[in-house]
């Protein structure tokens, strides 16, 4: 007999659900959660993914974040070119070649790509070196240069303190290449730095693989950004939470505590990975 050949079985928001409120008691058989049902029973899932995490068992998956590092700006003041090595909202202290503080946001660039700007007060400047990564990492294992589509050539990672004391922080120098080195930001989680500063025509592909954690669950009929190992065990434990905001009967909420206990038990136990991480924003 012709089996799936697929392995990548998941569940619409609205069918977990669903299948949680049956768990739970609130809707019978032939029924169908209404919205305000649906909506008591999203919110318990979401509190049940943000607790975990806080108790230290967070569902997690391994997955990647690609990005291009973005272009620099380049500007003219006082007849001399300058490259932005820090993003930042113009002020009279940034003013390149001026303002107290000039030296750590520009830099002068004798070879400008392109044709600068004249600098201008109050106005965003940004910087190839700068990249924000999303929220949802809680751990940075591997970055790479993605070079063509089966090429990837690995990039140092090394921590924000040896970069901030090393002389890759006075970002000066450029590549048109690959950068060699990468760094996140221990007291801004999203922020990350890329060394040696990319030429504006750098064109290859970064990619950052790490221990993400899942996005929230906000509609209906979205796909649930979990992996299916864990589904059971979120299944009745939020299931369990909803029995008890709608005063389910205490004979229903026995059967459903003992299944959420023996699930959790199992999860924590074969979820050996999350032991080895530090699942702490801002600490890779």
């Amino acid at each position: 007999m012709a089996t799936s050949g697929t392995y990548d079985f998941n569940m619409t928001a609205s069918t977990f659900l669903d299948s949680v409120l049956r768990l739970a008691g609130v809707v019978g058989e032939g029924e169908n959660a209404n919205a305000s049902q649906f909506s008591i029973a999203m919110e318990a899932l979401n509190l049940q993914l943000h607790q975990l995490e806080v108790n230290d068992v967070p569902i997690w998956k391994r997955d990647f974040y690609e990005f291009k590092p973005q272009q620099s700006n380049y500007v003219t003041n006082n007849s001399v070119d300058y490259r932005c090595v820090k993003g930042h909202t113009s002020a009279s202290d940034t003013e390149p070649g001026v303002g107290d503080l000039w030296e750590g946001y520009w830099v002068a660039d004798i070879d400008p790509e392109g044709t600068p700007t004249a600098w201008a007060l109050a106005t965003d400047y940004i910087t190839s070196i700068e990249i924000s990564i999303p929220e949802r990492f809680y751990d940075i294992l591997i970055c790479t240069t993605l070079q063509n589509s089966s090429n990837e050539v690995n990039v140092n990672i090394i921590p924000f303190d040896i970069y901030t004391s090393s002389t890759n922080s006075k970002r000066t120098s450029l590549v048109a290449t690959i950068p060699t080195t990468i760094t996140f930001d221990n007291k801004l989680p999203n922020t990350g730095y890329i060394y040696p500063q990319p030429l504006n025509s750098f064109d290859s592909t970064m990619r950052i693989y790490g221990i993400l954690k899942p996005e929230d669950v906000d509609a209906n009929s979205q796909n649930m950004d979990i992996p299916p190992k864990y589904l059971n065990m979120l299944r009745y434990n939020v299931a369990l939470d909803i029995a008890y905001s709608y005063g389910r009967d205490s004979e229903t909420i026995q059967l459903l505590m003992k299944q959420a206990s023996y699930f959790l038990d199992e999860y924590k136990k074969s979820n050996r990975e999350y032991t080895s991480h530090n699942f702490t924003k801002g600490a890779y």
